[in-house]
């Protein structure tokens, strides 16, 4: 293995989806009052419109750079493995073999760090489906905001922390 010292390449989609999951309790938090039926449904309906492009906005953008920095991160064995100076010895062998195997497991959770940030998007029609139905009914704003809640939650916790968690462990396997 080379001196020289790399930074990591699972530390950028670890930081976007540290980002993301962040992002998701911020909304979480922000959004869960209004499951109080004191608020009326065209002021959820609102408020929803105006929340929906800036969330968008920015969870699309994260996971633009989770999705380019994950793909770099998966290719992590394939570089890695060429990087490596030529074996000369049975320990610079070892050696080599050790860090092949670390690449491979760094890959291998960059791999599902990214499966997770992709299935995240597979909400998206659900995520549209409430959307319509607060902006186009608003006076029934208040029960779809409940399942807004509940499928917000849902994916955060089937997707984003996951990908998350994976990144963090590709990230730890390569330290």
């Amino acid at each position: 293995m080379s001196s020289k010292s790399t930074t990591p390449k699972s530390l950028i989609p670890a930081l976007s989806t540290s980002l993301n999951v962040g992002m998701a309790l911020g909304a979480w938090i922000t959004v869960l009052p209004f499951a109080n039926p004191a608020y009326p449904g065209p002021a959820v309906a609102i408020w929803f419109r105006d929340f929906f492009k800036p969330g968008f906005i920015g969870i699309t953008s994260l996971s633009a750079v989770t999705i380019a920095s994950g793909i770099r991160a998966a290719w992590l064995r394939q570089s890695s493995s060429s990087a490596l100076p030529p074996s000369g010895s049975a320990s610079s062998s070892a050696d080599q073999g050790q860090q092949e195997a670390k690449a491979n497991k760094a890959s291998r959770w960059a791999i599902a760090g990214l499966v997770f940030t992709l299935v995240h998007f597979g909400f998206g029609s659900s995520v549209l489906a409430i959307m319509d139905k607060i902006l186009s009914a608003p006076e029934l704003a208040q029960g779809q905001m409940a399942a807004w809640i509940q499928l917000h939650t849902v994916r955060t916790l089937t997707t984003d922390v996951p990908a998350w968690l994976c990144f963090v462990a590709a990230l730890l396997t390569e330290l």
